[in-house]
C-alpha cells in the first residue's frame, strides 16, 4: 500500500511539474561565447605523492635541522631541495649538503614528522650518504661515490 501512494504522490508531483512547465511561455535566448583553448597543464604530482617544496619552508628547515641533529656530525651548510609528502604527518625528503670535518658533503634525508597529537616523536627514517661535494660547484653535482644507507620505518 504503501509503495502505490509513493507511486501516486511521484507521479502526481511530475504530472503538476510537467504541466507548469507546458504553461510557461519560454523564452529562447542565445549567447555567443568566443572563447580561445589554452593547454592544460598537467600536475607533476600524484595525490598522496612526494612534491616539491620551498627550501625555506619551516617545515623544511625543521626537518633538515633534526636530520643534521639525528647524524650528530657535521653542521648544515645548505638545503639543496626539498619534497613533501602527506601521510599521518608529513614525510620529508631532502638534499642536504652537510660539512664534515671540513669537507662538504651530501646527503639524501626523509624525516617523518607526525601529527601534533599522535604521540609520537620525530624520525629520520632514511639517510643515503651520497659523497664529498666540490666546493667550487653550487648545485652539488660534482661529487666523489661513496654510498652509505640507512633505513628506518617510522612506528
Amino acid at each position: 500500500m504503501l509503495k502505490r501512494i509513493l507511486f501516486l504522490a511521484t507521479f502526481t508531483f511530475c504530472t503538476i511539474a510537467y504541466a507548469d512547465d507546458a504553461m510557461t511561455p519560454s523564452t529562447t535566448t542565445t549567447t555567443t561565447t568566443t572563447a580561445t583553448t589554452q593547454p592544460v597543464a598537467k600536475p607533476d604530482v600524484l595525490p598522496g605523492g612526494y612534491a616539491d617544496i620551498s627550501v625555506n619552508d619551516k617545515g623544511v628547515v625543521d626537518a633538515a635541522n633534526f636530520a643534521t641533529q639525528q647524524l650528530s656530525q657535521g653542521t648544515l651548510t645548505k638545503i639543496v631541495s626539498a619534497q613533501a609528502q602527506v601521510v599521518a604527518g608529513m614525510n620529508y625528503k631532502m638534499q642536504l649538503i652537510l660539512t664534515l670535518n671540513g669537507v662538504d658533503s651530501l646527503f639524501n634525508v626523509t624525516v617523518f614528522v607526525p601529527l601534533p597529537n599522535s604521540g609520537q616523536d620525530k624520525q629520520l627514517s632514511d639517510m643515503q650518504a651520497m659523497g664529498a661535494v666540490d666546493n667550487t660547484d653550487a648545485d652539488a653535482s660534482t661529487m666523489t661515490t661513496t654510498t652509505t644507507t640507512t633505513s628506518s620505518k617510522p612506528n
